[in-house]
């Protein structure tokens, strides 16, 4: 239907057509307003149909004027797609970041820590061969945490662990603690095997001079019962300390994004350990208030001081391997 078409000639022919009954009544242009209203023509009966062409009539006249209700011009739409394609060719000549420069290369952590992995694996590896006798090692070390009882109970499994298994606790410990010790400073890009095993050394040799520092200081100060208990003591929290380390200190080295949460859990691990420690030597040695000076003397010579030390030769031995 052409714009401009008088609904009352078509509504005459339709009404030629049909009942006499039916109506066509044209309702106003009125912004898009297609509901009857009170200059529509009167209905010759109620109960009739009634056609409205007003839609009819409101399409023919926007198709006329070249506007579609719902879609947008020929014009306007032309110009958006101009538009994108600008936008388009301005950010394709703009050179990506780093085109000069280049880009950092990935270090290949498994090509530069092989022989390190190779000595985790192999540590694991032989505790996973001795876990019968270490189960049963950590079981009398579980009563030594704490224990200060100075006879054995005769209902008691067994009184003490073997040496060949006290021996792989203590390089559980030396090795993932050594890891910790290395990370202390801060994280490392790539944990070099020379700078690790550096670390476990200087561990071991820590371990090996709190064990001999403990054993003069209960036979000077104590019986030889509560020297044997002291010294058990140290090694079980230690060996349960390195059993604790061996996860965090491994996520360490492959994860490196999660230091700080790993770092916590190390040194939460490792401040419990010596915690159970003390209260076992202060429970050993304690006779009196008189008996605390000697225990503060103690606590300064063998565990803050010693400890101070170890982070400051890490932290060098850390930058002379780098």
């Amino acid at each position: 239907m052409a714009a401009g078409t008088d609904s009352t000639a078509f509504a005459a022919a339709a009404g030629s057509a049909a009942a006499p009954y039916v109506r066509i009544v044209r309702h106003p242009q009125s912004d898009y307003s297609y509901g009857p209203s009170a200059d529509d023509a009167a209905y010759v009966r109620t109960d009739t149909t009634v056609i409205y062409t007003s839609i009819v009539d409101s399409i023919a006249a926007d198709t006329t004027s070249g506007v579609i209700p719902g879609f947008i011009p020929v014009e306007v739409s032309d110009s958006i797609r101009q538009a994108q394609a600008d936008s388009l060719a301005a950010i394709a000549s703009i050179p990506p970041s780093g085109a000069k420069e280049g880009l950092k290369p990935m270090e290949n952590r498994s090509a530069t820590g092989t022989p390190l992995i190779a000595l985790m694996m192999g540590t694991l590896l032989l505790a996973a061969f001795c876990a019968d006798g270490l189960r049963r090692a950590l079981k009398t070390y579980r009563h030594e945490l704490l224990g200060v009882r100075r006879r054995p109970n005769v209902f008691d499994e067994g009184h003490t662990a073997s040496f060949s298994m006290t021996m792989v606790l203590m390089l559980i410990y030396v090795v993932f603690g050594g890891l910790v010790v290395y990370n202390l400073p801060g994280p490392a890009e790539s944990t070099g095997f020379a700078g690790a095993t550096a670390a476990m050394g200087l561990l071991a040799a820590y371990t090996i001079f709190r064990f001999a520092a403990y054993e003069t200081v209960g036979y000077a100060f104590g019986r030889a019962e509560d020297r044997r208990k002291w010294v058990d003591g140290f090694i079980a929290s230690e060996s349960f300390a390195g059993l604790a380390l061996t996860v965090p200190a491994i996520l360490m080295v492959f994860r490196p994004e999660l230091y700080w949460i790993l770092l916590i859990i190390s040194l939460s691990v490792e401040s419990i350990s010596r915690l159970l420690f003390i209260i076992k030597g202060l429970r050993i040695f304690y006779t009196g208030i008189g008996s605390l000076l000697y225990f503060i003397l103690y606590l300064c010579t063998l565990e803050v001081i010693p400890c101070c030390a170890v982070y400051v030769l890490g932290t060098y031995l850390r930058d002379l391997s780098a």
